[in-house]
């Protein structure tokens, strides 16, 4: 019995570390990522899907500025921009050399899209404990929404210093597929240009792109 109480001890210790473990992860990363009011940062996404043998791999450009202000421009194969703010959101494509709006009347995902983002992108983990189970190991942050979604679990992987955001984010299905994004060449706090997040006539990318790596010079 005496040996039974002493794994049970030992067990209750190491669940104990471990919450603490994550709550002063997510204690510091939140303090980190406060300091981020805006972010301009290259992506390539790869989507790996039963379907097909090899992965859907897109690239482009992300930027974000707090509150709540995100645009996911596609690059490469194809020109996409998609943009959300507090005011609403949109969504543009290149066919031609010319953009159209397009119509998002349909679309229901968008302000589950648009928090999710902002949630990674502005490091308030501690705010959504009560929908997600959280992990760490080392750097990794494994999320696992506590609701069945069409998403199993989010792995976000930092630098040691935990700044400028997540350096790559896995989306893992329950049905076995699964997307990674990588960032690269990330900019923080660099001022985006005017038009950056406007819904009817959004700035051109190569305008962004030179505002941010012009900043500070």
């Amino acid at each position: 019995m005496k040996l039974i109480w002493m794994i049970a001890l030992a067990l209750a210790g190491n669940a104990s570390a471990q919450t603490n473990d994550v709550a002063a992860f997510l204690q510091r990363l939140g303090e980190t990522m406060a300091k981020v009011e805006s972010l301009g940062v290259e992506f390539v996404q790869e989507r790996h899907l039963a379907l097909f043998e090899e992965p859907l791999r897109t690239e482009g450009y992300l930027c974000f500025a707090k509150p709540n202000s995100i645009r996911w421009e596609v690059t490469k194969p194809y020109r996409s921009i998609l943009i959300a703010t507090g005011a609403g959101a949109a969504q543009f494509e290149q066919t031609d050399d010319k953009w159209k709006r397009l119509d998002l009347s349909y679309l229901k995902s968008i302000p589950n899209f648009v928090s999710g983002m902002a949630l990674f992108l502005e490091g308030r983990y501690l705010d959504r404990q009560q929908d997600y189970e959280f992990a760490v190991n080392s750097t990794v942050l494994v999320l696992k929404p506590k609701q069945k979604t069409f998403i199993e679990a989010f792995e976000l992987e930092f630098g040691d210093d935990l700044t400028a955001g997540a350096r790559a984010i896995t989306m893992r299905q329950p049905d076995g597929d699964w997307t990674r994004i990588v960032f690269r060449n990330q900019a923080a706090n660099k001022p985006l240009p005017p038009g950056t997040f406007d819904l009817q006539t959004p700035a051109v990318l190569e305008t962004i792109q030179k505002a941010v790596s012009g900043a500070g010079r």
